[in-house]
């Protein structure tokens, strides 16, 4: 008998393997919750229950959560196991539509495991996939202050590319105005190019993550009006007839929910992002109770301030372009 069990527990996985959704799923909502929970926006608490709920149902939990979960919860990449158990995780998936653009998300091991180099392998193991897959680009978003984690990816040749604020505003209480608002007009659809080609020169790693600057987000369409939203979308400040600077809302999939996407050339940056800001708020007053804006760290943070808005949290961009050859 004891060499029963003892032949039993030599079977036991221990080490990286690649991650199996079906098998995973509630081990890595655990792994989620625990190390991200005070992070987690309403759409990642939401994914994470129906990743309980779903793994809970066994095999046909695992089929009908294609249905019903967004794509992260069933991630590529590696978990790592110690007796049996999922200590580590890094999650991998080509982002929508440009399959050679890769996210990595939700690297975590379990802190009685940190500092075991697991984090290194997994990560490693991830690229590595993402490269034999005909992924070109991996991007990942970090706490600003996790300085442990970013050293971790800068020492895997991993490059910072932008770091933003996320701010929230409640749609209550007074709108606010700004002093220079009647220099803001909405966007013609003649300067849609110019829009872009301003996005792409400022952030060319994206706006909207993990999307790259495309041009389906400015080029002119009847999309707003699929949501209601109406036109203009996109509102603009010209000087001496070049653009100096645009936002553009967009909806997000929470309910009453608007996005805001600013962007300024750095020579106007904390003069007009206030009028900006205030005119596109204004003109969708009645069609959300929330907006959110990403924005460079520390550029203007008093005056989004003055808005109304609250920082919510600060993200690090880092993006690794893969060569040919494994790491």
């Amino acid at each position: 008998m004891t060499a029963a069990v003892a032949a039993g527990k030599s079977l036991r996985h221990r080490g990286i393997r690649p991650v199996e959704p079906g098998r995973d799923m509630a081990a890595l909502a655990g792994l989620i919750e625990q190390a991200f929970s005070e992070r987690l926006d309403s759409s990642g608490r939401r994914m994470i229950l129906g990743m309980k709920m779903f793994a809970r149902a066994g095999s046909l939990g695992w089929f009908l959560g294609r249905w019903f979960l967004p794509p992260a919860a069933y991630p590529q990449g590696y978990v790592w196991e110690e007796d049996g158990e999922v200590v580590g995780n890094a999650s991998l998936l080509p982002v929508s539509g440009f399959q050679q653009r890769w996210v990595m998300a939700n690297v975590v091991v379990k802190p009685e495991y940190q500092r075991q180099g697991i984090a290194r392998e997994l990560i490693l193991a991830s690229i590595n996939h993402a490269r034999r897959s005909g992924g070109k680009r991996i991007i990942l978003q970090v706490d600003r202050d996790n300085q442990g984690a970013r050293t971790l990816y800068e020492n895997l040749e991993f490059k910072t590319l932008s770091t933003r604020t996320t701010w929230l505003r409640k749609g209550n209480g007074e709108w606010p105005h700004a002093e220079t608002q009647d220099q803001v007009r909405p966007r013609t659809s003649s300067e849609w190019r110019a829009h872009w080609a301003l996005a792409k020169r400022l952030h060319p790693e994206g706006l909207l993550w993990p999307f790259p600057v495309v041009a389906s987000i400015f080029r002119p369409s009847g999309f707003e009006n699929l949501f209601g939203l109406g036109k203009p979308k996109h509102w603009v400040w010209q000087e001496a007839g070049r653009l100096a600077g645009a936002v553009s809302i967009r909806p997000e999939l929470e309910r009453r929910t608007l996005r805001l996407m600013m962007v300024v050339e750095p020579e106007w940056r904390e003069e007009i992002e206030s009028s900006l800001i205030c005119e596109a708020m204004q003109d969708s007053a009645a069609l959300a109770d929330n907006f959110i804006l990403d924005y460079p760290s520390d550029v203007a943070r008093e005056k989004i301030e003055r808005l109304g808005f609250k920082a919510i949290r600060e993200l690090t961009w880092m993006g690794m372009k893969l060569e040919e050859s494994e790491i």
